[in-house]
Parts: C-alpha cells; structure tokens; sequence
C-alpha cells in the first residue's frame, strides 16, 4: 500500500479513539459566549471582537466534497483562504481544542493575588481567555488574507472537537457539510484502495453525528447545515442561504462564476494512469455524476452500512428507513 494511504489509515484509525476530553476537563459555560465586554475595574472595560470574523467549513469524512464548497464561498469577494505553497490547505483548529479550553479554566483557576476572586469571576475570566486564544488563531490565519475582508475562511474534513467550537470561537460562524455517507464511504474506498469498508463507514458515521448533535438553538446562529447533493443540483440557491447566514450581501457574490468551478480530485473523474487520484484540478467534467455511486454496492456491503451507520442516515435525513 503506498505510503499516502498508509498515513490515512492510521488517521482514520486514530479518529476512532475517545475524546482526550474526559469529565474532568473544565468546560467554558454557554452563557458566557454573547458577552462583548468585560470590565476589568470600576469603570474601565475593554470591547471583545475580532475582525475579520471566522467562518469554519467542517465535514464529517474526506471525499464529502468540501473543496467544491469552499471555492463556491470563495466567489464571495469578503470571504478570503489563507493559501500558498508553504501554508495548508486544512487547518484543523479544532481537533485538539479541548487542550485549550484545560489550559484556560486551569491556568485562571490557579491564579494568585486576586482581589476580588470569586468562582463566577473565574468562569468569567477563563471564557474571556479562551476566546483570546481563539482570537490569536484568527490573527494569525488573518495575516495570509487581505486586511479588509470580512471572513477568513478555514476549513477542516473531520468533525472531532466540534463541540467545543462555539466555546472556542464564540462570535464565529460555523458551516457544516453533510452528504450521503453512501456516496462518501464509496469515494473513500476507492480513493484509497484498501481501507477497512467497515472502518469508513464508522468515520463517516460518527463525523456527521457531532453535526447533528449541535446545539438546536444554535442552529441559524452558530452553525448552519447545509447537503453537499442540495449545492451541487442548485448552487445559487443553496449559497444564498450561506450568504444570509453569515449576512454578507448577495452583490458581491460572482454568481456567474459558478459554472466555470472545476472538479477538485474526484475519485471517478480525476483518476491518472496508475489509478490514483489527482489532486491537482481538472476542468474534466464529463460523465461526472457524484450522486448515487454507491448503488453498485454488494448485499454485503449495505448490510454493512445498514448496521454501522443506517441510524445515521436516516437521522440526517437521507432514508426513512433501512429498506433500501
């Protein structure tokens, strides 16, 4: 197996561990996330923003089609990619967020020399440096991007630590891509010829559970879910919900764009020679049908599915039953 897939592999494995986050990990208190100042002394305060803002693109699994989103926000003329030969092309920010929000509750817990040290105050303090912390990945990502744009857009094909986001980057916007985990699991294996069926059926599974186990009275807010199947059949309509969410105007969006997006490393229609992929773009869209590649699937292998990821489907709202 080539080296490339042995590294995913062992990723996928690894996603399947627990959360280093145990109940003894100290957690940021919801209703300090709307707070805009705080005052530090009588009469003096200091403002909590951070511009520009964060809009982070999660997805429960690789091969969920995140790249083509991304590029669809990208037309947006105030929503800008830290890229460049010697910066990443995903930033996942959040799968070791849980370090962070230790750091922040421990290190204001153990402070000395407090005149005014109360339990409240320290649940204060912690979410205001945790979001300080957040505030300086902002400000380092924000300094590969043009000063005046609105939203810095970072991106990441996994879901682990989602739930601490919101604690993290409270002011943010966070945009969550599901689709078909049929389709995904399919492109997965192929993509990357020999890996356990069964194991990526499990990543995307649990991937797309943290989406739908936000908060409900964030959704609209904090997060937005969007269907990868839902973009790709209508793209205009669908980034105009996007556009609402994060209230950017409709005027400065290239909708006439849209059509000239490329294919970014499919896994039927970018294949080369050796029958790996390629990852460098392609303007190849001939018999490109990124639905329903999952339906020459074997009995065995959508029982498989069925039994490792079926609940999820359907709570995501593909199926309304296993009788498929």
């Amino acid at each position: 197996m080539k080296e490339r897939a042995k590294r995913f592999l062992r990723r996928g494995f690894d996603k399947l561990l627990p959360p280093v986050a145990s109940a003894a990990t100290p957690r940021i208190g919801k209703k300090y996330l709307d707070i805009t100042e705080f005052e530090f002394s009588e009469g003096k305060k200091i403002t909590l923003e951070k511009k520009p803002n964060l809009v982070y693109l999660v997805a429960p699994l690789q091969r969920s089609g995140h790249n083509y989103i991304s590029h669809l926000l990208l037309k947006h003329e105030q929503i800008k990619f830290p890229g460049g030969t010697n910066l990443p092309g995903e930033q996942n920010i959040m799968q070791h967020a849980e370090h962070l929000i230790s750091y922040a509750s421990k290190t204001v817990a153990g402070q000395k020399g407090w005149e005014n040290k109360t339990d409240e105050l320290v649940k204060l303090q912690s979410a205001i440096l945790l979001r300080a912390i957040g505030y300086s990945l902002i400000e380092f990502y924000s300094k590969f991007i043009p000063v005046e744009s609105k939203y810095l857009l970072l991106k990441d094909p996994a879901t682990v630590g989602l739930e601490n986001f919101s604690s993290v980057f409270p002011e943010a916007k966070l945009v969550c891509l599901l689709r078909d985990g049929r389709d995904v699991v399919q492109s997965y294996i192929k993509t990357w010829k020999g890996f356990n069926f069964e194991l990526a059926c499990k990543l995307w599974s649990d991937g797309t559970e943290r989406m739908l186990n936000l908060p409900d009275e964030d959704k609209g807010k904090r997060y937005l879910l969007i269907g990868y199947e839902k973009v790709f059949a209508n793209p205009a309509d669908e980034i105009k919900k996007v556009l609402a969410f994060l209230n950017l105007s409709e005027s400065e969006y290239a909708f006439d764009k849209i059509g000239e997006l490329p294919i970014f490393g499919s896994s039927t229609n970018s294949v080369n020679e050796k029958g790996e992929v390629d990852w460098s773009i392609t303007n190849n869209k001939k018999d490109f049908k990124p639905v329903g590649k999952w339906q020459q699937w074997s009995a065995e292998q959508k029982n498989i599915f069925k039994r490792v990821a079926g609940e999820t489907l359907i709570r995501a709202g593909y199926e309304q039953n296993g009788n498929w």
